[in-house]
C-alpha cells in the first residue's frame, strides 16, 4: 500500500510539467525502452532500423534504457545518445524523478517520442511530461496483454497522440509485435529477417556477462 501511495504522490507532484510549453530546439527523437537484457537484445535488430530511418531524415536519436543496460546500449549503438534511468530512484525519489523528467522536457526537448511496447509507468510519465508539441507514439497491443488486477499505469493511453494497434489474431513472440510497431512508424513492410538481432563477437569481449 505504501509503495502504491509513494508512486501516485510522485506522479501528482510532477503535474506541473503538463502546463509547461517548451519548443523543440532540434530535430530529435527519443525511444523509451523498459526491457531486461534479453528483451533489449531482441530489440536491437528493430532499433537499427529506427536509427537508419531517423538519421536519414536528419534526426538526433536518444535512447532511454534501464541503467544496468546502458553500457550494452552504448557499445551496440555508439552514434546514439543513451540516457540511463535508475528505476528504483525514479519511483522512490521525488528529486530524481523531477530532475530526470526535466532533462527530457527541457534539455533533450524531443520532436518525436516512441514508447516501448513493454510500458511501465515511467514510460507513460515521459510521454506525458516530454512537452506539448511532441509527437508521441505508443503501442496498444501491450495494454491488451495486461491483467486488470495489476496497477493501472499501463492503461494510461491518453498520453499519446497516436497508438499503433495490433492486427487481428495473436502473435506468439514479442518480435512480431516489434515488427508491426516498427512498420507502422516508418511506413514500410519489413520482414522478420530484417529485424533479427546480430551481435558481433567483439561485443561479448567488451561486455562481461
Amino acid at each position: 500500500m505504501r509503495t502504491l501511495l509513494v508512486k501516485n504522490l510522485n506522479r501528482l507532484l510532477t503535474f506541473n510539467f503538463l502546463i509547461r510549453k517548451v519548443e523543440p530546439l532540434k530535430r530529435r527523437v527519443v525511444v523509451v525502452r523498459d526491457d531486461g537484457i534479453g528483451d533489449f537484445l531482441l530489440f536491437t535488430g528493430a532499433f537499427r532500423n529506427y536509427v537508419n530511418f531517423f538519421q536519414e531524415d536528419g534526426y538526433e536519436i536518444f535512447l532511454i534504457v534501464r541503467d544496468e543496460i546502458s553500457k550494452v546500449a552504448k557499445i551496440l549503438f555508439p552514434k546514439v545518445s543513451v540516457i540511463p534511468l535508475n528505476r528504483s530512484k525514479y519511483y522512490f525519489s521525488l528529486s530524481y524523478r523531477k530532475s530526470f523528467l526535466e532533462l527530457i522536457h527541457k534539455d533533450v526537448s524531443p520532436e518525436i517520442l516512441i514508447s516501448s511496447i513493454h510500458r511501465s509507468s515511467y514510460c507513460d510519465d515521459i510521454a506525458r511530461f516530454s512537452g506539448r508539441n511532441v509527437r508521441k507514439i505508443g503501442y496498444e497491443g501491450e495494454i491488451f496483454l495486461k491483467k486488470k488486477k495489476r496497477n493501472p499505469y499501463n492503461e494510461i493511453v491518453l498520453s499519446y497522440d497516436r497508438l499503433n494497434k495490433p492486427t487481428k489474431g495473436h502473435f506468439n513472440h514479442v518480435i512480431f509485435h516489434e515488427l508491426q510497431f516498427l512498420n507502422g512508424i516508418i511506413q514500410k513492410e519489413l520482414r522478420v529477417s530484417q529485424i533479427l538481432p546480430i551481435l558481433k563477437r567483439s561485443f561479448f569481449k567488451e561486455v562481461p556477462f
